[in-house]
């Protein structure tokens, strides 16, 4: 099967959430998911796995476009 083109790639994903920086209080920016990367092979199925406020809705939400952030 690693013969098979992936159906979806990810490389790099990234998210940070956050507000504005200020001089009276610090940044308020949360990174979400860093560097997240896979591949999904045709006839293949994918699942996330991984605690609470991990970032696994916020992975899908990006590869479906949902959201924006940063990936290749």
């Amino acid at each position: 099967m690693s013969d098979l083109k992936p159906i979806l790639e990810v490389r790099n994903l990234t998210k940070v959430f956050g507000g504005r920086k200020s001089l009276l209080k610090p940044s308020t920016e949360k990174v979400a998911v860093d560097g997240v990367s896979f591949s999904v092979p045709v006839g293949s199925t994918l699942a996330l796995v991984g605690e609470s406020g991990s970032g696994k809705s916020t992975v899908g939400l990006m590869v479906l476009g949902l959201i924006a952030g940063n990936w290749s």
